[in-house]
């Protein structure tokens, strides 16, 4: 049984640099990080009940659902 979901994730150079040089300076892999980093934000998502996305700079949050 295949443990991956094929979930496949765009990201441009300048956040995949960062996320290389975090996962090499903490010892880790960067999918260690990535699968972190989203579950912390489900977790936000869920006490909160609104899920805020951010581009270019600008935020702007999405109703909670019906």
């Amino acid at each position: 049984m295949a443990l991956n979901n094929g979930i496949n994730v765009r990201l441009t150079p300048e956040i995949r640099e960062k996320l290389e040089a975090l996962a090499v300076r903490h010892g880790v892999k960067a999918s260690v990080l990535i699968r972190q980093a989203i579950i912390e934000k489900l977790d936000e998502v869920e006490r909160e009940s609104a899920i805020v996305l951010t581009a270019r700079g600008a935020k702007r949050a999405l109703p909670p659902p019906k």
